[in-house]
Order: structure tokens, then C-alpha cells, then sequence
């Protein structure tokens, strides 16, 4: 009864617990009829049916209990209707609410007699549904309740719906995401949702986050590039001036690791692996801490991924090769060629080998090299190796080249003396027949009707008998190192003698 007296206060009617007359039984409910679903924004009615002794109604209303379906009354000053039984009959005509769907609790009745005898009924729970447009109770909150952290919103809905949000604490700000500031420490913040749906329909939600608490620092995982020997690698992480708090900084420090063992000074954010680095394992350890009164003062300690250290990379230009001799625009047999190895990483030691066909010349392993006969017109190359402490050993080949022998000038030559047995002949420089070329070695050799003479090379030769009525010959043939051999030829015939 405390239930109905409280209604009464709402409705003006006061329930007596002495009737006037002597009559202190209230209506009887003889029948009503309520949706079990209903859909927001659309009318629905509760027709309820009762019985008076006194054939008089003294109040008949309806209401949303606390718990029950928010919904709008649109005819509270409707009277009931006296039915010729002597039944009373009213109808209710509601909308429903805007709201999460699901069960709520049934509408309640609150109906009197003349004399005040009242009594609350509760009709059965209603349910709050609408197919067409399906979407959740409340939007989702995720993210961590904590100053500067980042609260997101989400909602399902149904397919080509569009949901907008406003997040409220102490101002109004749109959007699906809400940073939390110093202002809502201690407080909540509650988001908005506006669905719309294809055909225009629309559904608004409400959810509220947790308390909000002291932030927590979250800097983001720290980064490391692959290190190498020579080159510095940086700690990539969020640096304390980087990241915002409210009355407060962030700083950070971080310290560098090889093989698990803290490296004695390098607290730098950044580190170049030496040589005897090679091979070691390499990470950085960086705390984040903070002042601010807002966030919690526990420091942050993240550790990088660990990365093996490399050895470094040589520059190693392509060897070029290149003749001593300056006016000469090929190579040539004898003449000493240089290996120009180009500028390579400073501190390098350079060795050389020199390849005839693509294989090794054994002992050819200095930056020149002169060709020797056996060279003419093969591939020859050189190949230049560098090597450094801590960085990769590099091969880096030249193009060839085929050196050739030189041409010699050759002198023209004619013989002296009488063509006659007995008498001897020598070879001299035709007229006009030049010389040959400085430092040439000539060598000769006499021919009988072209065969060779035994033992006839020098540059005289004494006619003998067996040379009557022949052709007699003289070859004089010039070598010279680097060179081509030439020959020049004189013939005599030796009609008598």
C-alpha cells in the first residue's frame, strides 16, 4: 500500500483507510489488454477494464514505474467510459520513448472509488523492439579512464546506418575519440550517439566511462634500425619533450646494451658500433618519467628490440687500368699497366691480383703489372680486395684490356761485293731503306734457292761452289721485347761463279 499511497500524492488522490460510507473495498481489474512489444516512436494503447460497487470511479490513471519503459501519455484527461454492465473502461494512449532496447517493466494502474479506496495494479513487462533498425543498448567505451589517455566509441548498427558522437565532460566535443583531460579527473565523461538509419530513422544512446583517474605514461614501443659498424643508430622512442601532461613534464634516459651488459657512458640517444662490435647483440633501454600531479609518478621502463650488429659496408669503387706510358692509348706488351683502385672507405687495406682469362697470374699481385708475350691479345684484369676491422671483406674487378705487341720499323737491306765463288758478300742498308727501330736485335740467316745454309747467319757470307747457278738469299729479321718480329729479305742469282 505504501506503493499505491506515493502514486496517489502523484495523481491527487488520496487514499483513505476508512471509507466514508463504510465501504472500503477498492475496484477490481476485470480485464486489460497491453502490448508485450512496442516500437520507439510509435503509438500504442492499454485498455484496462473495471468493476465498482459503488458504480462510481473516483480516479482511474496510468503510469511509468521507475525501471519501466519511458514512453509519453497523450490523453491524461480522458474520462472512462461507464459500460451498460456497470463495468468502467479506459483507454491509454501512449508513444514510446527513444530508448536501449529490451524488457522493461509494465505500466502501472492506479485506479479509486468515490469513497478513496485505491489500489495500484502492475500490468505484465513490455518489451521495447524494433527489427528494422537494429543497433546496441549503448555505445562501447574503450580506452583507459585516465587523464591523457584516449577514450574511444562504437555502436552496431544496422547495414548503411551513420553514427555521430559528443562526448560531454565539462565542455561538448565531437567525434568518435575523446582525449581525457586534468578537468575530468575524478568525474566521468558521457558520450552521445545519433544513428541514422537509411530510411531516415533515428536512434540516440547514451553510455557513461568509468571514474576518471591518474593518467599512465604510454609511450609508444621503442624502434631500432639494423646497426653496422661506423655508422650511428638512434633510439627511436618518444622523446619526453615530445609528449604533452598537464602541469608537468616528461623526461627520458636511455641506456645502451651489447650481449645483456650495460655499455659504460653511452646514455646518448644514439650509438656507433665499433669493430670488435661485430656480431654482438645490440638494444637501448629508455625510461619514461613524469612530475605531473595528474598521471602516476611510477617511471615507464621499456627495452628495444635486440639487433645484431653487422659489419660495415666497404666502398668499393670499379678498378680502372690504366697504361704508364702516358701517350699510349692502348696496351701494349712490356709496357707496365696501373691498377687505379679508386677512393674506398678510408683505413682500408688494398691487395691485387692481376688474370689472364679470368685466371690468376701467378705472382702478379702488385698495383701494375706489365704484360708479357704471353699476354698478347688475352683478357687481362685485375681484381682489387679490400679489408678493414670490422667491416665485410669486398673483391671488385676491373674491366680488361688485351694488350697487343708493337710494330717494329724495319730496315730494307742489299748485299755487297762480288757475286762470285770465293768472294764474300755482306748485307747492307738499302738506299733509302731506313733503319729499324732503336734497340731492335737482328739476326740473319742465308738461304740456297730458299733452303737455309747451315751455319750461315751472320751478316757476311762467303760464296761457295754449291751456290754456282742458284738463287742466293739473305733473311735479316729483327726482335725487340713488346714487339712484333719483322724480317727484311735480299736475293741474288748466281748465274755463274
Amino acid at each position: 500500500m505504501a506503493a499505491a499511497a506515493a502514486l496517489a500524492l502523484a495523481t491527487g488522490v488520496v487514499p483513505s483507510a476508512n471509507a466514508l460510507n463504510g465501504d472500503d473495498t477498492p475496484p477490481e481489474i476485470v480485464s486489460y489488454t497491453a502490448p508485450a512489444k512496442v516500437v520507439p516512436g510509435e503509438q500504442y494503447s492499454i485498455v484496462v477494464t473495471v468493476t465498482e460497487e459503488t458504480t462510481w470511479i473516483g480516479s482511474f490513471s496510468s503510469s511509468v514505474p521507475i525501471g519501466g519503459l519511458p514512453a509519453t501519455l497523450l490523453n491524461s484527461n480522458d474520462l472512462p467510459v461507464l459500460n451498460r454492465d456497470g463495468t468502467w473502461t479506459k483507454t491509454f494512449k501512449y508513444i514510446a520513448s527513444d530508448a536501449p532496447y529490451g524488457e522493461y517493466s509494465g505500466h502501472q494502474i492506479w485506479v479509486s472509488d468515490r469513497n478513496g479506496n485505491g489500489i495500484t495494479y502492475d500490468l505484465d513487462r513490455i518489451t521495447l523492439h524494433d527489427p528494422a533498425h537494429p543497433i546496441d543498448a549503448r555505445p562501447a567505451i574503450g580506452g583507459y579512464p585516465g587523464v591523457g589517455s584516449t577514450l574511444t566509441a562504437s555502436i552496431n548498427a544496422g547495414a548503411g546506418a551513420v553514427t555521430t558522437f559528443i562526448w560531454t565532460s565539462k565542455y561538448h566535443f565531437p567525434g568518435s575519440s575523446y582525449r581525457v583531460s586534468e578537468l575530468d579527473l575524478g568525474r566521468y565523461v558521457t558520450v552521445f550517439s545519433t544513428t541514422v538509419f537509411p530510411d531516415g530513422t533515428r536512434r540516440h544512446r547514451t553510455a557513461f566511462s568509468s571514474t576518471i583517474g591518474l593518467g599512465v605514461l604510454a609511450p609508444p614501443a621503442p624502434t631500432l634500425a639494423a646497426p653496422a659498424v661506423g655508422k650511428a643508430v638512434a633510439a627511436g622512442h618518444l622523446h619526453g619533450s615530445d609528449q604533452w601532461v598537464p602541469v608537468g613534464t616528461v623526461t627520458t634516459s636511455v641506456q645502451w646494451f651489447l650481449n645483456g651488459n650495460a655499455v659504460p657512458g653511452a646514455t646518448n640517444n644514439s650509438f656507433t658500433p665499433q669493430p670488435a662490435d661485430v656480431g654482438k647483440k645490440l638494444r637501448f633501454r629508455v625510461t619514461t618519467s613524469t612530475d605531473s600531479a595528474y598521471y602516476k609518478q611510477t617511471p615507464i621502463l621499456q627495452d628495444s628490440p635486440e639487433r645484431i650488429v653487422a659489419a660495415a659496408t666497404l666502398t668499393a669503387p670499379r678498378p680502372a687500368i690504366r697504361s704508364a706510358a702516358k701517350n699510349d692509348m692502348y696496351p701494349y706488351i712490356g709496357v707496365k699497366l696501373n691498377a687505379d683502385a679508386g677512393t674506398w672507405t678510408k683505413g682500408a687495406f688494398l691487395s691485387y691480383q692481376w688474370t689472364r682469362d679470368g685466371k690468376p697470374i701467378k705472382g702478379a699481385t702488385r698495383a701494375s703489372y706489365a704484360p708479357v708475350p704471353a699476354d698478347h691479345k688475352k683478357r687481362i684484369g685485375v681484381t682489387v680486395t679490400g679489408r678493414k676491422p670490422g667491416h665485410t671483406t669486398r673483391s671488385v674487378s676491373s674491366t680488361i684490356v688485351r694488350p697487343s705487341l708493337r710494330t717494329l720499323s724495319v730496315q730494307r737491306i742489299d748485299t755487297s761485293g762480288r757475286h762470285e765463288t770465293g768472294h764474300t758478300v755482306k748485307v747492307v742498308r738499302a738506299e733509302g731503306g731506313g733503319s729499324w727501330t732503336t734497340g731492335t736485335k737482328v739476326s740473319y740467316q742465308w738461304y740456297r734457292n730458299g733452303k737455309p745454309i747451315k751455319g750461315a747467319t751472320k751478316s757476311s757470307y762467303k760464296i761457295q761452289k754449291a751456290d754456282r747457278r742458284t738463287t742466293l738469299t739473305v733473311r735479316a729479321t729483327g726482335t725487340k721485347y713488346g714487339y712484333a718480329t719483322a724480317s727484311s729479305s735480299r736475293s741474288v742469282r748466281l748465274i755463274w761463279g
